[in-house]
């Protein structure tokens, strides 16, 4: 009866299929106890997770299947640019109708869409233009004029009221182009600031000389500066070619 436990522990052994093979300890009961829960171990069963190394052989990487902006195949590390074929991708081209339907394989159109009909809204109008015609490109230089009447906010009336009013024409003479508003131009270069009162009530004027009623007076302040030089040797130049 000695050699029982002996015989329990070698018939334990033998049920858990060999474990003993694969464990070095020797065959005392703690040793055989080891074994036998390391066979339990073993028989467990495999967790529902995958493993990275599963995860990432689906189309689409990483954990739970997902690894958020994964480049696609073409695009992968192993592309050889020496080899492969240029990829183009013209999601981010800034092209022509032409470009686009080249990229595209598209055959491109020769055709322009039609025009559309005019708009029946609305209704025609006359557009004038302020132009003066050039017969003829001048040699000399144009000088330009600021011209400031009044505090320079007055209506454009009364400005041109004041331009061709004779104390303007007494003090400048003749051969001025005025815009009504604050330029002039001329052939003439008058250095020096002019600076004059025009009285539109005065009798050289067509008034009557009087004082008006409401005793405020219809006198106003001219300024003239000449501000810059116009010239026409690169406009002809261009011209002749």
């Amino acid at each position: 009866m000695a050699g029982a436990p002996h015989t329990k522990d070698r018939v334990s052994a033998s049920q858990n299929g060999g474990s003993n093979a694969s464990n070095p300890s020797s065959g005392s009961g703690s040793g055989s106890k080891s074994n036998h829960s390391g066979g339990r171990r073993g028989d467990a069963p495999s967790s529902n997770v995958p493993s990275p190394a599963d995860s990432s052989s689906g189309p689409r990487g990483g954990l739970g299947g997902y690894d958020g902006n994964r480049d696609s195949d073409s695009h992968s590390s192993q592309r050889n640019p020496a080899t492969s074929r240029v990829i183009v991708d013209p999601k981010n081209f800034d092209l022509g109708m032409a470009g686009w339907s080249t990229v595209r394989a598209y055959t491109v159109p020769t055709v322009m869409p039609p025009r559309p009909a005019p708009s029946t809204l609305g209704q025609p109008i006359k557009v004038g233009l302020n132009t003066f015609r050039v017969n003829k490109i001048p040699k000399t230089p144009v000088y330009q004029y600021d011209v400031i009447i009044g505090n320079g906010t007055e209506k454009r009336g009364l400005m041109n009221k004041v331009w061709q009013s004779k104390a303007i024409r007494a003090a400048l003479g003749t051969g001025w182009i005025y815009d009504g508003n604050k330029l002039a131009w001329s052939l003439k270069s008058i250095d020096r600031e002019i600076r004059l009162d025009v009285d539109l009530d005065s009798t050289d004027e067509g008034g009557d000389g009087k004082p008006r009623k409401s005793g405020k007076e219809n006198k106003h302040r001219v300024v003239i500066k000449r501000t810059n030089t116009v010239g026409f040797a690169v406009l002809d130049a261009y011209l002749e070619g």
